[in-house]
């Protein structure tokens, strides 16, 4: 049964989304994966959004994994699996937490990857063949959801992180 998420929760999940994207920002940004990108841009969803789209969808805000969101822009299709090719890399090299981490990644880092594509598996120019081909290559095919057909090409990380409370 639904359970209506309240506002200090929503709020609650806004403040994670916040420290989240305050701690991986800078690493990412100054990553091999954002190196040459046209452009590097972040956001952190206000918690009334947050709210009104577990509302919305009827879930609980633990099935909300977009509360803090990063995007890396290429000008060419074709760079984005090299992109998602170095940001697997960066998240697979992160330092073991210790005493003094403010933030980590947890398990392989890695919750899902979703491939969206503006153009058929088939087409020589899709992103799909090659992305899966890495993807599968780093071991984590079972992170793989489905293919969406979408209007651009997109690959979706979607990245498991914890931080100290106190920060």
């Amino acid at each position: 049964m639904f359970a209506e998420p309240t506002e200090d929760e929503a709020r609650a999940l806004a403040h994670k989304a916040s420290f989240a994207s305050r701690w991986l920002e800078p690493k990412l940004r100054d990553s091999l994966a954002a190196k040459g990108a046209y452009a590097f841009k972040h956001r952190v969803k206000a918690w009334g959004e947050i709210r009104r789209k577990a509302i919305r969808r009827r879930v609980g805000l633990d099935r909300i994994n977009d509360a803090a969101g990063f995007r890396i822009v290429t000008l060419f299709q074709d760079d984005i699996p090299d992109v998602v090719n170095a940001l697997i890399d960066l998240v697979r090299s992160a330092p073991v937490p210790d005493a003094s981490a403010e933030g980590w990644f947890v398990d392989d880092g890695i919750a899902e990857v979703e491939i969206h594509s503006s153009r058929r598996a088939d087409d020589p120019l899709s992103i799909v063949h090659r992305t899966r081909s890495i993807i599968d290559a780093k071991g984590i095919k079972d992170k793989l959801g489905d293919d969406q057909f979408s209007s651009y090409s997109s690959v979706h990380l979607i990245l498991k992180v914890e931080f100290k409370e106190d920060s």
